[in-house]
């Protein structure tokens, strides 16, 4: 943990003392500046005030990730995968190397499905279980940003940084899945923190070796992003930590390698050059080829969509610093800075990279609401402009989430949107109300900042408790609760992208599943029951393969396979 103590000697920036700042500058040596003293972070005692306030963060943060999460269905690509793996770990006892229905998985090492079938041992397989290795990982995620931020701005800004990272929305949504990238983040933020309790204590620089051998052993090569983007703190800023003279850090990074080495090393002689096709021609297909075909200004306007309404405010703490001491708080802006460029330099894109991004950006954040915390008398206009807009904006998405509660003809396809709309357009409505009338408040400032990142919050618990967002199957999961309990079932597909996270859903709800087939496959097939894709289905119809239809959905069809008798359509006389 991380102490405080107060330093009253100026900053020094490229060797000359501040005398003049830029106007609005975020500057920390006189007392009018965002901060009077300069808050610095050392090894020692945690006060009673960062207990509560990772109490505060706790409280807020866990009823998001918690509600409703036990009960709503997997997300077929990628959480099912990795759900489905760490199922056949666990039934198989096999954890070197996972396999899907049988089949060796090499796309991504196995640190997650290590962790999901961790968590299967304690608690049962579910999706609850599934997803809790993500939820502890968002939780602490959080919690790692407020102790960063403490040691770089001080307490009220890593503390405002941490809400804004427990009320983003893709934070929240992805830290309820089963999926890889919010462990991955978390790790980094693991990383980051060794390095600033590594300035005091020179062992704790283990701890980033370590996290980045994790982040390999979690996901290849998108493990060492967090590595390079921390690369200009370490070496620009290495007159300060010294950190690059710490024989701790280098055993780090060699115990982290010979983790991932020797995972590797037993794969290979059980499987062979299975291994490296699968790792690292995956990589080079990232590189080369975009799955998903967004462009190159995909994350410019995708990271404000997903990290609304905070990206502005990243965006103006991200000035803010560099309009200041740009030494000092070198890490803060550079690290999301370097992560942002990397991820724009592959050709796949998708929003749950950026996570990587987000807790620093959520930093940056804090910077922007602490300058205006510190100017709540000196520049009313900015407040009032940001209060004015909120509340009208709030006002409008009350208006139009009651409206669609009580009139759900007019648009049908956007009433689950409603108690979100309600809930975000609450909080803002009250931060409108606050401003205006708070010269009746002593202490004003408190209350509207709450209701700013309440709106978020509420709208974030409305989405978790009635809307249903977030729960991307229950069709299919109620389809294959219709399955036979104790018999096998094999999934029979033709490798159709169209069908692949049905497929994918399928294979982890199916009670006991058998083996994957295509249609030309299933003539030697054993198991009584399969499930048929739609192409699959259409393919056996046409070869007259004889077999009973028990149940359907989306064309997918539950069929039982005629032992004693012939098909029931006859193939025509040639």
């Amino acid at each position: 943990m991380w102490g405080r103590m107060q330093l009253s000697v100026p900053l020094r920036s490229g060797g000359k003392r501040h005398q003049n700042y830029a106007p609005g500058s975020y500057h920390v040596a006189d007392e009018h500046s965002t901060y009077s003293r300069l808050t610095v972070a050392v090894a020692g005692r945690t006060t009673q005030t960062d207990i509560a306030y990772s109490l505060l963060l706790l409280t807020v943060s866990l009823p998001l990730l918690l509600f409703n999460h036990g009960s709503q269905s997997l997300v077929g690509s990628d959480e099912g995968y990795y759900a489905q793996m760490a199922r056949e770990m666990v039934t198989s006892g096999q954890w070197l190397a996972p396999t899907f229905l049988g089949d060796p998985y090499f796309e991504k090492p196995p640190l997650n499905q290590w962790l999901i079938a961790a968590s299967y041992t304690l608690f049962g397989v579910s999706e609850w279980s599934a997803r809790l290795p993500g939820i502890l990982a968002a939780l602490m995620g959080v919690q790692l940003v407020y102790w960063i931020g403490r040691h770089q701005l001080g307490q009220r800004p890593a503390l405002l940084g941490a809400l804004v990272l427990a009320t983003a929305y893709l934070w929240v949504h992805d830290g309820r899945t089963a999926a890889q990238d919010i462990p991955l983040a978390c790790l980094g933020l693991i990383g980051v923190g060794s390095l600033l309790a590594a300035e005091r204590r020179p062992l704790f620089a283990l701890g980033w070796g370590l996290s980045l051998g994790a982040g390999v052993l979690l996901k290849s090569a998108a493990g060492l992003l967090a590595a390079i983007a921390v690369l200009p703190f370490l070496v620009f800023a290495n007159r300060h930590h010294r950190l690059l003279h710490n024989p701790w850090l280098y055993v780090g990074l060699g115990l982290g390698g010979a983790g991932f080495g020797l995972w590797y090393w037993l794969a290979t002689r059980a499987w062979g050059p299975l291994v490296y096709k699968g790792l690292f021609g995956t990589l080079g297909m990232l590189t080369r080829r975009d799955f998903h075909d967004v462009g190159p200004w995909y994350y410019l306007w995708n990271f404000p969509a997903n990290f609304f309404p905070w990206a502005l405010f990243s965006l103006a703490g991200f000035v803010l610093l560099l309009k200041g001491d740009r030494q000092r708080f070198l890490l803060v802006w550079s690290y999301p800075l370097v992560l942002f460029g990397l991820l724009n330099l592959f050709t796949t894109k998708t929003p749950y990279y950026l996570l990587q991004v987000m807790p620093f950006a959520a930093l940056l954040a804090g910077v922007a609401l602490e300058y205006l915390w510190k100017r709540a008398h000196s520049r009313r206009s900015l407040h009032s402009w940001l209060s004015g807009l909120g509340g009208a904006l709030g006002a409008l998405l009350l208006v139009a989430g009651i409206t669609l509660l009580v009139q759900p003809r007019l648009l049908p396809d956007a009433v689950v949107y409603a108690p979100v709309a309600i809930g975000l357009g609450a909080g803002w409505v009250v931060m409108g109300l606050l401003f205006w009338q708070r010269r009746w408040l002593l202490r004003w400032m408190p209350w509207w900042m709450g209701a700013l990142m309440g709106g978020p919050w509420l709208a974030l618990a409305a989405a978790g408790l009635w809307s249903g967002l977030g729960d991307y199957n229950p069709g299919l999961k109620a389809f294959a609760a219709r399955f036979p309990a104790h018999s096998p079932v094999d999934l029979v597909y033709e490798k159709t992208p169209d069908q692949v996270s049905d497929y994918i859903t399928l294979a982890f709800y199916t009670p006991v599943p058998g083996v994957s087939l295509t249609a030309r496959q299933v003539h030697g097939t054993t198991a009584p029951y399969l499930v048929l894709s739609p192409e699959s289905a259409l393919q056996l119809r046409r070869d007259y393969w004889p077999f009973e239809v028990m149940a359907n959905y989306k064309d997918w069809v539950l069929v039982r396979k005629y032992v004693h008798m012939q098909p029931a359509i006859q193939p025509p006389a040639p």
